[in-house]
């Protein structure tokens, strides 16, 4: 490295702005149209430096020749600066061929493309050029014309230290070859014109000034002619013309241009011809011509009019611009559809709803539509994606960057911290007017979506559970239906005080239980309200207790704290029931690993403002079942996700996940709130809050014994359960009825048919074979519209009360039925 080199953090804003393929193309139009200004090899490369300093921006362009790091010093030929840096040339210095200098003179003679830049990225040059001109950054390349020795074009840049660009130094080489040329041609002409002058100055050199005449003008890349000035005769064309124009030299010569067709438009070439008798000379003249094989190009002509062989003629020059055109054209077309375009989609991206940003490879924002800046509340262009669209100090976890733009395309579900919604996220990767490759991701809010999801998916496994509750329901109630209507019976026929009908009440007790827990699963399947009554916790929490006690291993202490004189809840028994057996169940699975203590408590507590808890935002008194366990604590996490559905910490097989489900839905059922206290290693309490009644409402539901009702009508009762009948049968002959029944639907219907007056009621189970209750009830209506009937069933979403009345059944009887309801329902119906 030459000089001293020294490391410097680079300030992100002294790097340029990439140059666009537009700009280049506009830059190496301006580099033309200079070079093709004048014959004079020094207003083009004065006015060339000029143009190379506006096009970079640059603190300073220039030009010396020759390019020899064996001389003691040089002088700076071209030179174009700011005001605030003038270099060499302005300072009228001649500048030392330091050993820095030297260096950078074979740096730029060995490069294999000629070009070098000084100094390397995140580094500063220390030398005494350098510090002599105020350099902190140069770009440089050796030129080397045809003939003579090589030059050495650079740019400095003195203000700041400057990264140049892959694209900066793409241009900058391709400008260094148009001045190589640019050289080529101008000394051709210089050539030219010292030939012609020592032709007229003697005699004695006009061989060899026609020599190098004749080797300049064949060896020209440019199409040159020469041509009578009177006529238009060819007289001669060098090979360029030949490439050019496609013809040879024996095609041309001694023949015109016009003979030839050569111009598109004839009226060029005479407004050459006088352009030409009055001033001499012709520069930059564009003109179309018609090449041998039909096509037109653009021509680029300069002209002279000289004297050969004492013949006034005319040399022409013609440098094909039909490419230059082309391009001119199609940036002309290029900026109208780029302008029509960038107003068309930027007024598509804005009308999405959807958030959309355009990011480059290194993560930086190029574009934010208006949904994407309401999004994250300013526009973030510029900055780092994962910085302003979701709060991160580093590349986000879920990001696919490489992959995406190796497959051009990704999709992704993610969970943004910045607003915590969940996004799905569709990138694309485009090639973009710079050239570059840039990533459009389109974000789309799916929040709603995956709740609605989640919803859904409750709601399907809330209808499963109903569809095997309904199931189940007949049949656990014709099962339910003899334990209940026997036990009654035996109530009814066992002595009072005795042990036998303690037994049978027990067994009546945990039918009724039974029944309303069938009950219960049906409402909570379906999510229907229950039946509340006033009824005091503690009693149910007693039973609850009991049961738990012989259940539960010995090993685990239970111990108790209820408050006798608790006041009364709205509430249904079942459901508190429920609400304890859950709670200690849970409790017990948390102990059953240490031969821990389980405690359960119940008591009456105020609340009001200064004492409100995380679920309670109502002040009042509160009944407060408190069940805590000293096992193994729950996480945050954990804790987070426990009133969830289907949600359980169990293995599997072990667990439903809708234990503690079912106690916050009946909790927040009856107005109340649960809290939770836990800590790993420490244990878990739960405190429930059920509010209390007034005393206007606190009334026991007091059972009181009435006489049944009797009578002596002729029932027809129609059951597919053997054992359910019976008992249905038994029940009525003891109120007095006489019982004709029937197992079979069809049978019952034959029956009816045979006989139909001979009945006072029907009693037909719902659900049988063959022939369901109320396509029964349709029949027997049919053959005698007036006979009275009742519909008995355990659960069935093809019948409710509004739709028996529609048929024409009376009554609707819930099983299992029991026997009070049963009589009543009968009386009701028949008087």
């Amino acid at each position: 490295m030459v000089g001293r080199i020294e490391k410097n953090n680079l300030n992100p804003e002294e790097l340029v702005h990439p140059i666009t393929p537009f700009e280049i193309l506009k830059a190496i139009y301006a580099i033309d149209n200079v070079i093709q200004i004048t014959f004079d090899v020094n207003i083009v490369l004065e006015r060339l430096m000029e143009e190379v300093l506006k096009i970079f921006k640059a603190s300073r362009s220039w030009l010396f020749y020759p390019c020899d790091p064996e001389l003691p010093s040089f002088d700076v030929t071209f030179e174009s600066a700011t005001p605030e840096y003038p270099g060499a040339k302005a300072l009228n210095q001649k500048v030392p061929m330091t050993d820095d200098m030297a260096d950078y003179c074979k740096r730029a003679l060995s490069a294999a493309d000629g070009l070098d830049i000084d100094p390397p990225v995140g580094e500063t040059i220390k030398n005494d050029i350098a510090i002599r001109f105020n350099v902190k950054s140069m770009m440089f390349m050796a030129i080397r014309p045809k003939s003579g020795e090589p030059w050495m074009f650079g740019l400095h840049q003195c203000d700041r230290n400057r990264v140049w660009t892959k694209e900066e130094q793409l241009l900058f080489h391709m400008i260094g070859k148009r001045i190589t040329t640019c050289l080529d041609n101008l000394l051709y002409v210089r050539q030219l014109k010292e030939s012609e002058a020592k032709y007229r100055n003697s005699l004695n050199s006009v061989k060899e000034s026609d020599k190098r005449f004749r080797l300049a003008f064949m060896t020209s890349p440019d199409s040159i002619n020469i041509s009578s000035l009177e006529d238009g005769i060819f007289i001669d064309v060098n090979e360029g013309f030949t490439r050019t124009m496609g013809y040879s030299p024996d095609e041309v010569i001694g023949k015109t241009s016009i003979a030839l067709n050569m111009w598109k438009n004839p009226e060029d070439r005479k407004r050459l011809v006088k352009r030409l008798k009055e001033k001499g000379a012709v520069e930059n003249l564009e003109a179309e011509f018609i090449v041998k094989d039909g096509r037109i190009i653009y021509g680029l002509m300069s002209a002279r009019k000289i004297t050969l062989n004492n013949e006034k003629v005319i040399l022409s020059i013609i440098r094909d611009i039909t490419e230059r055109k082309k391009v001119e054209h199609a940036l002309q077309r290029s900026e109208k559809e780029l302008k029509k375009s960038e107003t068309k989609y930027r007024t598509m991206m804005e009308a999405i709803k959807d958030p959309v940003y355009i990011c480059s490879e290194d993560y930086k924002i190029q574009y934010m539509n208006q949904a994407m800046i309401d999004r994250i509340g300013y526009d973030a262009t510029g900055k780092v994606c994962y910085e302003a669209l979701h709060g991160f100090d580093k590349i986000c976890h879920w990001c696919t960057y490489e992959e995406t733009f190796r497959r051009g395309c990704s999709e992704k579900n993610i969970i943004s911290p910045l607003d915590n919604r969940s996004f799905n996220i569709s990138s694309t990767v485009f090639v973009n007017e710079r050239g570059s490759l840039s990533k459009l991701s389109v974000f789309r809010d799916t929040t709603e979506l995956i709740e609605l999801q989640n919803r859904l998916q409750q709601a399907q496994k809330m209808e499963a559970i109903g569809n095997l509750a309904g199931g189940i329901a007949h049949d656990f109630n014709n099962i339910l239906f003899p334990i209940i209507g026997m036990s009654e019976m035996m109530m009814e026929d066992l002595p009072a005080g005795s042990l036998e009908l303690e037994y049978a009440n027990e067994i009546n007790k945990a039918g009724h239980r039974a029944k309303e827990l069938v009950s219960q699963i049906l409402a909570f399947s379906r999510q229907s309200d229950q039946d509340k009554i006033p009824i005091r916790f503690q009693s149910i929490l007693k039973e609850v207790l009991k049961l738990c006690r012989s259940t539960i291993p010995a090993n685990i202490t239970i111990a108790q704290k209820i408050e006798r004189n608790c006041g009364v809840v709205r509430g249904n028994a079942t459901q508190l029931h429920q609400i304890a057996m859950n709670l200690i169940t849970n409790a017990y699975h948390a102990v059953q690993e240490k031969n821990g203590t389980i405690l359960v408590a119940l008591e009456e507590i105020k609340i009001n403002l200064t004492n409100l808890t995380n679920t309670i935002i109502n002040p009042g008194t509160y009944l407060m079942l408190t069940v805590s366990d000293d096992g193994t604590g729950m996480t945050k996490k954990l804790k987070n996700k426990i009133f969830e559905p289907y949600f359980t910490t169990k293995e599997e097989g072990k667990g439903t996940g809708l234990g503690l489900a079912v106690v916050y839905g009946i909790v927040k059922d009856y107005g109340g709130g649960i809290d939770v206290e836990t800590e790993i290693g420490c244990g878990t309490t739960f405190r429930v809050y059920l509010p209390l009644i007034g005393e206007s409402e606190d009334k026991e539901n007091t059972e009181t014994k009435t006489e049944l009702e009797t009578g002596h009508e002729h029932i027809l009762l129609v059951d597919d359960e053997a054992a359910v009948i019976r008992l249905e049968q038994q029940m009525l002959e003891r109120l007095g009825y006489q019982i004709t029944s029937r197992t079979s639907s069809l049978d019952a219907l034959n029956l009816f048919r045979s006989n139909p007056d001979d009945f006072d009621l029907i009693v037909s189970d719902m659900t049988m074979p063959n022939m369901t209750g109320d396509h029964l009830a349709k029949e027997l209506l049919s053959i005698r519209p007036d006979i009275p009937i009742i519909i008995c069933t355990g659960f069935s979403e093809s019948i409710n009360k509004k739709q028996a009345e529609a048929i024409g059944i009376k009554g609707l009887l819930m099983k299992p039925v029991v026997k009070s309801d049963m009589a009543k329902e009968i009386r009701r119906i028949l008087d």
